[in-house]
Formats: C-alpha cells, structure tokens, sequence
C-alpha cells in the first residue's frame, strides 16, 4: 500500500493506493462540533474513495451531527415519570445487596410514588404538587397513628416517616 499526503482546503489528507489500484481518502481528525453534553471537541475518521465525495461525506457528518443534539452521547428519551423511576430503580438494584431494602422501596415505588405521580413528563411535575402530597401523606399518617390502628390499609401511609425520609 502506497500514501501520498494530500493538501486540499487546508487540510491534510492521505491518499492511500492498495496493491490492486485502488484507492481510498481518509481524513483523519476531521472537527465536528463541540459536544453539548461533555464540552468537549468532537473529531471523527472519514474515508471516501474521490476527494469530492469526502468533502461531501464531511459536511453531511456534521450535519448529522447538529440533528443529533449536538452529542454523540447516548440520548435517553423519557416519557413519563414511571420510566425514569425504573431507570432509577434498575441502578438503585445494584447499589443495594439487601432484599429487604428492595423490596421495601419497590412496594413504596408502586404504593405511593407511582399511582401519584406515574402519569406525569417529569419536567412537569411542580415542588408545590410534591410539598401537597406529602402533607396529605402525613395527615393520613396522623389519623391513622391517632386512631391507634396496628396494620393500616395499604396506602394508608403509616409508613410515612420511611416514604419522606428515604428520598
């Protein structure tokens, strides 16, 4: 394999001839953009096999790269609340060794947070809405304490005290 150092639009490009004649232009740290999410220079590898070709190839990654939020990080869509407590819940999993502790979050997760707020965009969901249902939860807390009941109804929120304070 024979190369040639190219230069074109003041950039260096490497002409490569393979032994059975043909013949390939990459273009090595070729600048995209600057990465939204990490701040950091984005640069990739393009290779085209005419030089006309490999400007066009450079200009249509970059504008793939624009149209892609300007990442080239993963992009998580999430919908509603419920997808973003099983993400959470899923890496909260690995973290905790204790089943005791995942189930006892699990049943919090699907009592109380879920049926509240389960339906909700996540960016939609107010501290004003949240500071109200915890006030609810500690009225149902009280009444049930003052009523001196043992075993509560599910839901009843006499494990208030764990539901606010472990989150």
């Amino acid at each position: 394999m024979k190369t040639k150092t190219i230069k074109r639009n003041n950039k260096n490009i490497i002409k490569k001839t393979k032994k059975n004649g043909d013949i390939s232009y990459p273009l090595k740290g070729a600048y995209l953009g600057i990465d939204e999410k990490t701040g950091k220079q984005v640069i990739t590898t393009i290779t085209a096999k005419i030089l006309k070709a490999l400007d066009r190839r450079l200009i249509q990654a970059k504008l793939d790269f624009e149209a892609k939020g300007s990442t080239k990080k993963k992009k998580l869509e999430i919908g509603r609340f419920s997808d973003l407590v099983e993400i959470w819940y899923s890496s909260f999993q690995t973290w905790v060794t204790s089943q005791n502790t995942l189930n006892r979050v699990r049943g919090y997760i699907d009592t109380y947070i879920l049926p509240k707020f389960g339906d909700y965009k996540p960016d939609k969901i107010e501290s004003a809405e949240i500071q109200l249902w915890v006030n609810e939860l500690a009225q149902k807390a009280q009444k049930s304490v003052n009523n001196g009941n043992r075993r509560a109804p599910k839901g009843s929120a006499k494990d208030f005290g764990a539901i606010s304070f472990d989150y």
